[in-house]
């Protein structure tokens, strides 16, 4: 059963040709700042810090970040002045493009339809823009107050990745904490929207008159019955290649450090439902089984022949290690760097390796590929258990 819905914004959402918007964004934007910085050398500099963030495969750095890294030194500036400078572009001249758009009435209709259903929807345009500029273009769209009704919003203070990585729709399966098979896309441009959400496993829908193959597609009311349909099973297979386990796990690196950005220690102590983890307690059974677990079965299948994996209980290990007692972000710490430590040592792979078979005391004989896939579904449970304790702290 499908139970979130992915929207591209321009010319999804949106009626936006890039191809006419982005040189008058230039434009406009490199009027307002002359009195700072020669034209064409904001462009050009633009343009590269653009391309730094489209390049970055580093989980634990954003995009903003990444640009802001490249775009201030290249251009001599410093970033707060310029920032401020930028907010108020965005504020007050970035509306004016407005008119180069064209409200879909059937947009609004759709999504909202779809919310009544109970499933969760993201707004997954690409990351380039801050939030400011993303939820302007939502309210040409219709969407007034966006984060009442999306989940998710893809914006370059949050989002890690790019299109048309795959670890970007990695990224938002991770804050929604839901398996890429029952999830859906709905995009106009498969190289960007599709392609990279089915090699995860994800349900693909070209919003076009002229779907291209093997996409389905038609328009939003060729979508509302799309949706209907069970989607849950035709793609599950693509989550175990070596891609799409990479890109899940760099991906859901990047959501978790997003979702544990604003945590202080205090918040990792409480557990806001009864029989269930604390923040800090999720971070310590995290940074556990990636060690003790994953990593463990990597290096073991890589050096023993047809390798005996058994399987045991951790959950029980909150209560026999005593986890409330641990400092929660400590953990979350020792986390993030056994993630990048699994991450290096599946990059350095190849085709034979992933294909190595091992015994799992439970499931049978499995191949290596099949037990990193297991990991990546494990991280989608924990996601889903962050997400939940996130949202109840926060009320």
């Amino acid at each position: 059963m499908i139970r979130a819905v992915l929207l591209d914004l321009d010319d999804t959402l949106l009626d936006n040709k890039m191809e006419v918007f982005l040189p008058a964004y230039f434009q406009k934007l490199g009027d307002y700042l002359s009195d700072l910085l020669n034209p064409s050398l904001m462009l050009s500099e633009l343009l590269a810090g653009t391309q730094q963030m489209i390049g970055n495969m580093d989980p634990t750095l954003t995009l903003e970040r990444v640009f802001a890294e490249y775009f201030y030194p290249a251009v001599g500036l410093q970033e707060g002045p310029l920032r401020e400078h930028f907010e108020i572009f965005y504020r007050q001249i970035f509306p004016s493009l407005e008119s180069l758009t064209e409200f879909r009435p059937k947009a609004r209709p759709f999504v909202d339809e779809i919310a009544l259903k109970g499933l969760d929807l993201a707004v997954a345009t690409n990351p380039l823009f801050p939030y400011i500029a993303v939820e302007e273009r939502l309210g040409w769209a219709g969407f007034d107050s966006p984060e009442d009704i999306f989940q998710v919003i893809t914006t370059y203070e949050q989002f890690h990745f790019t299109k048309p990585h795959p670890e970007y729709y990695a990224e938002i399966l991770g804050h929604l904490g839901i398996a890429p098979y029952k999830v859906v896309m709905i995009g106009d441009d498969p190289m960007r929207d599709l392609e990279p959400a089915r090699t995860l496993g994800i349900g693909t829908f070209h919003l076009s008159e002229d779907p291209e193959h093997p996409y389905d597609g038609g328009d939003f009311d060729a979508a509302r019955l799309w949706i209907e349909q069970d989607q849950s099973n035709s793609l599950r297979e693509n989550a175990k290649s070596p891609e799409a386990i990479l890109a899940r796990a760099r991906g859901y690196l990047g959501a978790m450090m997003t979702m544990m950005e604003a945590v202080d220690e205090d918040a990792c102590s409480i557990a806001p439902f009864e029989e269930e983890w604390s923040l800090g307690e999720i971070m310590c059974h995290l940074r556990d089984v990636e060690r003790e677990v994953h990593l463990d079965r990597l290096e073991r299948i890589l050096e023993e022949p047809n390798a005996h994996l058994v399987g045991e209980d951790t959950d029980a290990w909150a209560e026999i290690r005593q986890y409330i007692c641990q400092p929660g972000m400590e953990a979350f710490s020792a986390f993030v760097a056994n993630r990048q430590e699994l991450i290096t040592k599946l990059e350095k792979l190849d085709a034979k390796e992933w294909e190595r078979p091992a015994r799992h005391t439970l499931l049978g004989p499995m191949k290596l590929n099949e037990v990193m896939a297991i990991a990546n579904d494990h991280d989608t449970i924990h996601l889903a258990q962050l997400r939940k304790t996130l949202e109840a702290l926060n009320r």
